[in-house]
């Protein structure tokens, strides 16, 4: 649905813009000008759109210029001159994100400054505490629908498309908005333009090395959150070692949370009770770690000024997030099963001790493998991890994208040390290796499918094709029911 039937002038724009103009030259004359859209793909290029020439590891959109006008770009954000026959505006190679997000959040004037916005950034966590979030965010009256993961294609949209996404939750009367940020997203600048009213930080592991390089720089891309050019306030776990350092270097107020908070802790498969400052809380998600979440959606709600009442109806109200420790029915006489997003050695390490504290003394079988052409480093690390931690680890293909599967499982394989608990197989078809699972597991034992989560298709050689862990693993246990 387009929201912006007449175009703004490129030049009331560009003054428009908060802070210290990056602008370093115009080329051409931009009387007459306007801006119906913001782009940095061609493929969004229409009649009015100003294009954005942003330089990747890959391409460079200055490369793109002349296509973006011939699609109908009416002026371009640029670094270096291009030739083309339209008005170019010109910042700073490093500008030309940061420009391109505050154009946009002007362009559709400003979306996030009316409505309640929390960020949420972490290794982990991050979809769950945004749809905790929303749930309460709902609880208190407000029509809110979470961000991130679930939402789209990227965690984080580039700016261009967040700020009409938000701009179009405005219209439809959104209130709230809780949104899973990134560190690709900070990196990118694509939250420049909006201050977060609370920002909240789960944790922080072993990923997204292959893009940061090191887990320092991962670190500073998520803490860049915690500054007053992004959020007025934060929320800070504190149960590992990095949100400590955070709470100590922030640059915002902030509060700490952790699951040592709670009192009074009973779980089970369907969820959880806990006391938090003497308050009763349900929750239908199952796991410590998800403990951990809704203290930290508890915190940021408070800090949001939401009395307790409402944050207690939304935390129970939220019956499950999808492709998060998510059970699959399953006849009787069949193991228990689970499908969880886990992808990080943390992630995996926290999903299988969340297991077996819920049901200790019972068989756990892992199924999971690990993305191509992402972070490579960590792949060892859960090799290491599910043979530290299961019974049974079976090694398949997750995303192998344009890798050869057989490499990336040889590579987590590498990281089971001798003498580890886990028994390891290895079974590249994810089919086959969900099916084998539940024959080790056994009827009375349990089965943790991770890596995919939510996801409906796997990719593998330039192509992706439909398989959902969750389809998959309730076929399989029918098909088993049925046959006994």
């Amino acid at each position: 649905m387009d929201y912006r039937k007449v175009g703004t002038p490129l030049n009331a724009l560009l003054e428009r813009m908060r802070g210290d103009s990056p602008v370093q030259e115009i080329r051409g004359n931009l009387t007459g000008v306007s801006v119906t859209s913001v782009c940095c793909d061609t493929r969004r290029c229409e009649p009015g759109s100003l294009f954005c020439c942003i330089a990747g590891g890959t391409r460079d959109g200055h490369d793109f210029a002349a296509e973006a006008v011939d699609r109908g770009a009416v002026a371009v954000l640029c670094s270096r001159e291009v030739e083309v026959e339209v008005p170019q505006v010109q910042v700073r190679k490093h500008d030309v994100r940061a420009a391109m997000a505050e154009i946009a959040a002007t362009l559709w004037d400003h979306p996030a400054d009316r409505m309640t916005m929390a960020g949420v950034t972490g290794t982990n966590g991050k979809t769950t505490v945004t749809h905790l979030l929303s749930s309460i965010f709902r609880a208190r009256g407000w029509k809110s629908t979470p961000l991130g993961t679930l939402s789209g294609p990227m965690t984080t949209p580039d700016a261009p498309e967040l700020q009409r996404v938000l701009a179009k939750r405005v219209a439809e009367g959104e209130q709230a908005v809780a949104m899973e940020i990134s560190s690709h997203g900070m990196a990118g600048h694509r939250v420049d333009g909006i201050i977060f009213d609370v920002a909240v930080f789960t944790n922080l592991g072993h990923d997204h090395l292959d893009f940061h390089h090191s887990i320092e720089e991962y670190f500073a891309a998520k803490a860049e959150l915690f500054t007053p050019r992004h959020a007025r306030a934060g929320v800070i776990g504190i149960d590992d070692s990095w949100g400590r350092r955070l709470e100590r270097q922030s640059e915002i107020p902030v509060r700490s949370f952790s699951v040592e908070e709670v009192t009074a802790l009973h779980m089970d498969q369907g969820g959880s009770t806990f006391e938090l400052d003497g308050v009763p809380v349900r929750i239908g998600l199952a796991g410590r770690f998800n403990v951990a979440n809704a203290v930290g959606a508890f915190r940021a709600a408070q800090v949001l000024g939401i009395e307790n009442d409402d944050i207690v109806r939304g935390l129970s109200d939220l019956p499950g997030v999808p492709g998060r420790l998510e059970r699959v029915p399953s006849p009787a006489c069949s193991p228990t099963v689970f499908v969880d997003f886990a992808h990080t050695p943390d992630g995996l390490s926290a999903a299988c001790a969340a297991l077996a504290e819920l049901a200790p003394g019972r068989r756990l079988v892992v199924v999971f493998g690990c993305g191509g052409n992402r972070d490579r480093s960590k792949r060892p690390e859960m090799g290491r991890v599910a043979g530290d931690c299961t019974d049974v680890a079976i090694v398949t293909s997750d995303n192998p994208r344009g890798e050869d599967p057989a490499s990336i499982i040889g590579e987590i394989a590498g990281g089971f040390r001798p003498g580890s608990r886990a028994e390891l197989r290895i079974e590249p078809d994810r089919e086959r290796a969900i099916a084998a699972g539940i024959e080790m597991a056994g009827p009375d034992g349990i089965l943790l499918i991770a890596g995919k989560g939510h996801e409906t298709g796997q990719e593998m050689a330039g192509r992706r094709v439909p398989f959902d862990d969750r389809e998959v693993a309730a076929g399989l246990l029918a098909r088993r029911g049925t046959e006994r």
